[in-house]
Order: C-alpha cells, then structure tokens, then sequence
C-alpha cells in the first residue's frame, strides 16, 4: 500500500512575514553570511575537513524556513525547473508560491550534500531575488 504524503502546510500571510523579515538583513551592505572554518589537524594526524559556520540570522531564518512551512517534501534532486530558475533569474518573477518553496527546499537541503551552498548563493543575491519575489506574491494577498 502506497502512503500518501501529507499535504504541505498552507502558508499566511502572518508566515511569509516572518521570513521576509529576513531580507532587509540580508542586504545589508557587507553583511557577513558565513565563516569558512578550516580546522588544524588533530595531534593524531586525522584532518578536519573545511565547513560553514552560518550567522545567528541565517540559522533563524533556516529554522524559521521549517517552522514556517517553506521546506516541503518533494524529489528536489531531480528538479530540473529549478536550475532553470537559478539559471535565469527573470523568471523568478513569474514564480508561484509553491514554486519558491520547491527553491527554498532544494537549496536547504542541498547545502547538507555541498558544504557552502547556502552560502554561495546568500552572497551572489539569489535568496534576496526570491525572497524579493515572496515580497511580492506577499503584497497581493488579502490579510
């Protein structure tokens, strides 16, 4: 017997709020998203491999992201749309709310598999652009 997935969380627009509240920090002229933290060797000779320690604001607007419903279950490895929409950005101003979560998503959970993902694309603007976007979609729903 097949299990159904339980159908994601509807979003408020008390909830997109909260993780809007994230973009103006987010672009704060040099606003420091992460350290890379390159750890010296132990005594024994076993290496530590390099990792992202993430801000405090990054962290909340991760654990923020779940709470909020913005992280959904979906097979975000094999979504080609999206690439598309990192790819091009001008479509992002196209993008449904389901869309911006299925990014969100994808670029959350890939940061587990690519140390420094988040990272990346925090710096270049992309999660700016979409949150930019939410902003938007945000604007034309009625309280």
């Amino acid at each position: 017997m097949l299990m159904k997935r339980p159908a994601p969380k509807q979003i408020s627009p008390e909830s997109i709020d909260r993780v809007l509240r994230f973009l103006p920090i987010f672009e704060q002229k040099g606003y420091k998203f992460s350290e890379l933290c390159c750890p010296e060797p132990h005594d024994n000779g076993t290496l530590v491999l390099p990792f992202y320690e993430y801000s405090r604001d990054v962290n909340d607007f991760i654990s923020t992201l779940y709470r909020e419903g913005f992280i959904i279950p979906f097979n975000w490895p094999i979504w080609e749309y999206g690439r598309k929409l990192y790819d091009k950005p001008q479509l992002l101003k196209r993008a449904k709310l389901e869309t911006l979560q299925k990014l969100l998503t994808a670029h959350i959970r890939q940061d587990r598999f690519c140390e420094g993902h988040l990272a990346c694309i925090l710096e270049n603007g992309h999660i700016s652009a979409i949150l930019h976007r939410l902003e938007e979609i945000r604007m034309n729903m009625k309280n």
